[in-house]
């Protein structure tokens, strides 16, 4: 019972030490004068299925 429970804290440790990762990605915009710079993306255009 004493390894179980051992293992049990152990492993819930482990994934909320995995879970707490930095979320600061670099993200690179589009030069100046390039065919994306003035204009945006429509993402999950259309209709769903009934």
């Amino acid at each position: 019972m004493k390894i179980t429970r051992s293992f049990l804290f152990g492993m819930l440790g482990a994934f909320l030490l995995n879970s707490c990762s930095s979320d600061d990605d670099i993200v690179e915009l589009p030069e100046e004068g390039s065919e994306y710079s003035n204009g945006f993306f429509v993402l999950n255009e259309g209709s769903q299925a009934a």
